[in-house]
């Protein structure tokens, strides 16, 4: 069965839209990642049911997202009053026509440990291995594959049938939540564990995420944005894996088996150093 998406005006100032996503088979925190996942839908479907309405060339609408408790700003470009369905990019990835969305997370830094690099190192060690924890949507330790001997090629039976090497990966992950203010992490879902290794273009990365040491072949959308802030600090673990483009906005890609995640994110002008005022992902919608 596919999830129920509600969509309504919102009550509360300087918001738009209210967005819940209801799916009782779910858990916590798969209700949140799928109304991450089908989030660009919400903004569009307003316009075209008269819901809001928005004119010139781009749309901005912000949205409240009843799942997570987060604010995000929908941008998409707009033709003649309605989403514009012909983006060059969309109809390669999507396959047909289909309009791109920006959803662009306000007060994401530091939301769940206090601090966006919440050990107070940019690069930390447990057991040896080079570690730089984020917390910018969900707290992970990202970790080198390299360093484990690990290409980036590995099935999932490879790394999840590894009882050493899950035992290290949970070992260093519960110690990193101490780090990270987290407490005993033994029974949470966070930090998040990414493994990552150079992507296939520039400006992306190859993550592969571990909850509990099981490979999760899709990683989490906010864990996508943690991990492609820790590639902006020039002494964390990932800077030299990938380019990092120039300017306050920063896209980089974040490849994974089960495709890919854009991560954008907007750096604060008015400040020096790494100050991330919005970060997001690049998601397409289409009619059906």
């Amino acid at each position: 069965p596919h999830p129920i998406v509600l969509v309504s005006l919102s009550e509360e100032e300087g918001i738009d839209l209210d967005y819940e996503v209801v799916y009782p088979s779910l858990t916590t925190e798969e209700a949140a990642e799928t109304c991450l996942s089908v989030l660009a839908g919400a903004g569009t479907f307003a316009l075209e049911t008269g819901l809001v309405k928005k004119d010139g060339e781009e749309a901005e609408i912000r949205v409240r997202i009843i799942n997570t408790n987060h604010k995000c700003d929908l941008l998409f470009a707009l033709k003649s009053g309605r989403p514009d369905y012909e983006d060059k990019e969309a109809a390669t990835t999507c396959q047909g026509p289909a309009a791109a969305v920006f959803c662009l997370f306000h007060d994401l830094s530091g939301a769940k440990c206090g601090g966006i690099i919440p050990s107070g190192h940019i690069q930390e060690e447990f057991y040896g291995m080079r570690a730089t924890c984020v917390d910018n949507g969900v707290p992970v330790v990202c970790l080198r594959a390299d360093d484990f001997g690990l290409i980036g090629e590995e099935t999932a039976e490879q790394l999840n049938q590894n009882d050493e090497l899950c035992q290290q990966f949970e070992a260093i992950r519960i110690k990193a939540g101490l780090a990270m203010g987290l407490a005993d992490v033994t029974d949470k879902f966070v930090p998040h564990l990414c493994l990552v290794n150079s992507g296939p273009n520039e400006a992306s990365l190859h993550v592969r995420s571990f909850i509990h040491s099981v490979w999760q072949p899709s990683t989490d959308h906010l864990a996508a944005l943690s991990v492609a802030t820790a590639a902006l600090y020039t002494k964390s673990v990932l800077h030299d894996l990938t380019p990092v483009p120039e300017g306050l906005a920063k896209q980089i890609c974040i490849s994974q088996q089960s495709g890919q995640i854009d991560v954008l994110l907007e750096l604060n002008p008015e400040r020096r150093g790494i100050d991330v005022r919005r970060a997001g992902f690049i998601q397409f919608t289409r009619l059906v």
